[in-house]
């Protein structure tokens, strides 16, 4: 039958029925509601990402364009400060070589510290992603390999080696053979590059190749030997060069650094200033955790690329990544090396400038059709201050948000009615797809529970009539998808208006008044006090300046009818004020105001006073009327999200789901672990609460911790252990054996420690 057909799709699906009647078509409109959500949310921080670090990468991208003319004696080195939480720098740095690839003509290179564990190993894998393609394309498919490869070699010429410049070429295609090192970019670089300087490069090593051909072995020797200037500085210090804030590390070359600049083409001289000008395109290596790398390793790499950079001519530049501070690299780059490179310091922005824009750019505003409640909100700020420190940790637990909410919730595939654009999304179609089950759950639901009991009579006993309930339910829908822009648009005439008058509004403010308001008025809130105190001393110009503000942040042509009239209101008191038209408040001039005699001498005194002022002037009049307005305004739309009809399917108030996962109890989740192993280990065969010899050593051993006092008798533990074994035919060495481990796992586990207070005995140190 057609469940029977439906459960057989239903098993490659990610999503899954909730309840066994669900339809096929509920879950088709569940899952495009996902994919629509998770599209335009991965959209949306893929673009914040890369925009938050525009500058630092623009002036990355400057300082490649600059050191691809060959003109120096040293090799290019930019010190990348990305943070010190490592999980957020291969994020970043892809986002680096993808915007430097663009901007530039550059071929670029990726080194990680787990796959680079030999020099050769690192110059295989860099020139095999120069060659082949740069880092950013080799990333987006994950059948090109990015690790040590052996090369595509082309033999035929008997003069010299021809490499395939053919850019991206998948694993597939490539023919198995001998492995090439640095040479084999020389010779690709002098052929494949169409420049005016790529013959210079071409002949220069052409005649290295046939006249002084350095094999590996005697390459890492020369780069490795001593440098013979004593008059060397010991230390690296750092100097500005040029016009561009660049330092470079100072120093003396040696006697083998002059012999390489002597041996430079002299055909590659500027006729000017001595120097080879020759603009090329950058060969831009990037190395991520810098600190990570064997020492020794990073400086015979960085001497390989300085001396094929001075004598091939060939331009490349290293871009290193850390994580501290530039000590480490002074610490690692001895005076062999330092004297060869020459440095400039960039940094990233930093992760909690970066977390305060993702969240005002991607949750304050009104782009998803899923609002973040004030606790999940919390959670992920807390969680990012007080723990991991990592934004790419905080993005996971943004998108398990919504995948939780879309797994879990059977309605949430109504979130739809505020997806433009999405087929099938209008609020008529989607409530044709409720069904009996969909009416019952959203009868079950708090928040219409409680409109019912404001509907007449008549009204509530046609409530089980389907049809009837579906009318309602999709006034209900449009009410809260236009309920839902009101508030935003609201809320930024209110950060304006606050603005305006002196309240600072940051992205952290902004959030923080966004999370208030998502529970409480705003005349119950500190900003609405400030204001009205600050509103008290604006002139006439300012005032029409604060509602051309307000006016402005609301000017929309999809504003709600009544928005729209509180809009008219504001724009008639705002022509009034202009035209000096505002009427002014007579109340003082009556006799209403009479002093009475059975009151006080301090309240006859304050109402003499009051009788005596003279009536307020027509821009004191207007101030009090917009401050009026906007209470009005904030009262009718800046409603709390959870005082609405139908809030469970478009707010996400609960954040149990996202403690427990992204900040669990280490202790606890693995002690429960042991006390119940059948919830973790697909076993059926073990029982919770009672021992059996099939289950863990370990869980075992546990159980018979759980009896025991301050002290353990390893003896007597021992015993216990062995006797859950007797129905089997285990040796004693055996047991011994297996009963060593678990104790020893325990140990591992903090659970338990040596004890000194009686022999035999162990200390205790988890009571549960």
């Amino acid at each position: 039958d057609a469940n029977a057909f439906w459960s057989s799709q239903l098993v490659p699906a990610p999503f899954g029925r909730l309840y066994d009647d669900e339809t096929r078509e509920s879950v088709d409109f569940r899952q495009k509601a996902y994919r629509y959500v998770w599209r335009n949310l991965s959209t949306k921080v893929e673009a914040l990402l890369a925009a938050v670090h525009a500058k630092s990468f623009q002036d990355i991208a400057n300082f490649v364009i600059n050191h691809s003319i060959v003109t120096v004696k040293r090799l290019p080195v930019g010190l990348v400060f990305a943070g010190v939480n490592v999980a957020d720098h291969s994020n970043a740095f892809r986002h680096l070589s993808r915007f430097v690839a663009k901007s530039t003509s550059a071929h670029i290179a990726t080194l990680q510290s787990h796959v680079s564990s030999s020099l050769q190993g690192m110059l295989s894998s860099v020139v095999n992603q120069l060659i082949y393609g740069d880092a950013s394309e080799l990333a987006e498919h994950d059948s090109w390999i990015m690790d040590d490869v052996a090369f595509v070699v082309d033999d035929s010429s008997d003069e010299e080696t021809h490499i395939s410049s053919r850019r991206g070429t998948p694993l597939a295609k490539r023919r198995p053979s001998k492995v090439v090192d640095m040479d084999a970019l020389v010779t690709w670089y002098s052929t494949s590059i169409p420049d005016s300087a790529s013959s210079q490069v071409k002949k220069r090593s052409h005649e290295s190749t046939s006249s002084t051909r350095v094999t590996r072995g005697s390459q890492r020797k020369r780069v490795r030997r001593e440098q013979p200037d004593a008059s060397s500085t010991d230390n690296i210090t750092e100097e500005n060069h040029g016009e561009d804030g660049e330092s470079e590390l100072a120093g003396e070359e040696d006697s083998e650094m002059d012999e390489v600049h002597d041996g430079i083409d002299s055909q590659t001289q500027s006729n000017s200033n001595g120097s080879a000008r020759i603009r090329t395109e950058p060969l831009v290596i990037i190395i991520e955790e810098f600190e990570s790398f064997d020492e020794s390793l990073v400086r015979d790499f960085l001497k390989v690329c300085s001396t094929y950079r001075m004598e091939f001519r060939l331009p490349l530049i290293v871009i290193l990544g850390m994580g501290t501070s530039a000590d480490v690299f002074h610490k690692i780059v001895d005076r062999s090396t330092g004297v060869r490179l020459e440095t400039r310091k960039f940094s990233f922005q930093k992760s909690s400038e970066v977390l305060n824009e993702l969240l005002n750019q991607v949750v304050v505003q009104p782009g998803l059709p899923v609002t973040i409640g004030s606790a999940p909100l919390h959670r992920l700020t807390n969680d990012f201050l007080s723990f991991h420190f990592s934004i790419q940790t905080s993005v996971n637990s943004l998108f398990f948000l919504l995948m939780e909410h879309f797994y879990q919730s059977e309605l949430s595939f109504l979130t739809l009615v505020d997806c433009s654009g999405v087929e099938g999304s209008s609020v008529p179609e989607l409530t044709r797809q409720l069904d009996s089950n969909h009416l019952h759950y959203l009868r079950k639901l708090p928040s219409i529970e409680s409109h019912r009991l404001m509907l007449s009579k008549a009204d509530a006993k046609r409530w089980t009539d389907d049809e009837f309930f579906k009318s309602i339910v999709l006034t209900l829908l449009s009410q809260f998808v236009s309920f839902k822009h009101d508030w935003f648009k609201v809320l930024d005439c209110v950060c304006r208006c606050l603005h305006h008058v002196g309240y600072s509004i940051d992205n952290l403010k902004r959030r923080k008044l966004f999370t208030q308001l998502l529970e409480k008025p705003f005349e119950q809130l500190k900003p609405f006090t400030s204001f009205s105190h600050a509103i008290r001393d604006l002139s006439k110009n300012d005032t029409l300046e604060l509602m051309d503000t307000a006016l402005l942040s609301m000017d929309n042509p999809q504003t709600s009818s009544a928005l729209r009239k509180h809009i008219d209101e504001l724009q008639t008191l705002r022509t009034q004020l202009a035209d000096g038209a505002v009427s002014k408040d007579e109340s003082t001039a009556d006799d209403s105001n009479a002093v009475n005699k059975h009151w006080s001498a301090a309240k006859r005194r304050s109402a003499l006073l009051q009788k005596n002022l003279p009536p307020p002037d027509a821009v004191a009049t207007a101030r009090t009327a917009f401050k009026t307005w906007l209470l009005t305004l904030t009262t009718s739309f800046l409603k709390p999200f959870h005082t609405q009809p139908l809030h469970e399917i478009f707010f996400i108030s609960k954040d149990k789901a996202l403690s427990k996962s992204f900040n669990c109890s280490f202790r606890s989740t693995v002690l429960k672990a042991l006390k119940q192993p059948r919830r973790w280990l697909p076993c059926s065969c073990c029982k919770d609460g009672k021992l059996s010899h099939t289950m863990h050593d370990t869980c075992i051993a546990y159980a018979l911790y759980e009896d025991y006092g301050k002290l353990i008798n390893l003896a007597d533990w021992y015993q216990a252990f062995a006797a859950v074994f007797d129905s089997t035919k285990e040796t004693p060495a055996a047991l011994q054996a297996r009963f060593g481990r678990a104790t020893a796992e325990l140990q591992l586990l903090g659970c338990i420690k040596s004890s000194m207070r009686k022999t035999d005995h162990i200390a205790k140190t988890v009571f549960t």
